[in-house]
């Protein structure tokens, strides 16, 4: 490892490994940002869809048979649950059969399962969509599986890039070295090609 070819190699290596790290601490941010926005805009037609068509059936009161069919409707198509709650977050009606009416409503799961609220205001209350998030975990892992293969490549051509520099600058080193000894041994009809980095090149030009 004493080698200054090995060293060049190993300082490549580090640095272009350095740099896949820095990109994937730097990009979950990046993606969360990208994935709440996208799921924000998806639900928020929903939500504003659902509260128009529940508002004037309101007006019938919360054991309305059409109220109580719209959200248990809108719950079974959207894959979530549908709560019209007061404005203190008191239940008026729920798809959730745990949610007891005039009870507030409770705060979601813990992370493992954490449900997104996406809100609408009525003319005496909320209309809520929550929403298990798992997609985000999915997004995630495939984001590391992608870093993880990112990660392997860049090491690999950061090997195969930096011993060819690395030789390139070693080699014409190697080779003085052996003239050196070739000369002190009396050997003058030796030469070094002039070659290789503009330092290298000069320093073999100087020694011809």
């Amino acid at each position: 490892m004493r080698s200054l070819r090995w060293r060049l190699t190993l300082t490549h290596m580090l640095v272009s490994l350095l740099a896949v790290a820095l990109v994937a601490l730097l990009t979950p941010p990046l993606f969360y940002r990208y994935y709440s926005v996208a799921e924000t805009l998806r639900w928020k037609g929903a939500v504003g869809g659902l509260a128009s068509a529940a508002q004037p059936l309101l007006r019938e009161g919360a054991q309305s048979p059409h109220l109580r069919r719209l959200i248990k409707t809108s719950a079974q198509v959207l894959d979530a649950e549908v709560v019209i709650t007061g404005a203190d977050r008191t239940i008026i009606i729920s798809s959730n059969p745990d949610h007891v009416p005039g009870q507030l409503l409770p705060p979601s799961r813990p992370a493992a399962a954490r449900l997104a609220e996406y809100a609408t205001p009525l003319a005496h209350g909320t209309i809520i969509i929550r929403k298990p998030v798992p997609g985000w975990q999915h997004l995630q892992r495939a984001q590391w599986v992608v870093v993880g293969f990112a990660s392997l490549a860049a090491a690999v051509l950061a090997v195969l890039l930096a011993y060819a520099s690395a030789r390139a600058v070693a080699s014409p080193l190697v080779s003085m070295a052996e003239v050196a000894g070739r000369l002190a041994a009396g050997d003058f009809a030796v030469s070094l090609p002039e070659t290789g980095p503009t330092e290298v090149a000069s320093l073999a030009a100087s020694m011809n």
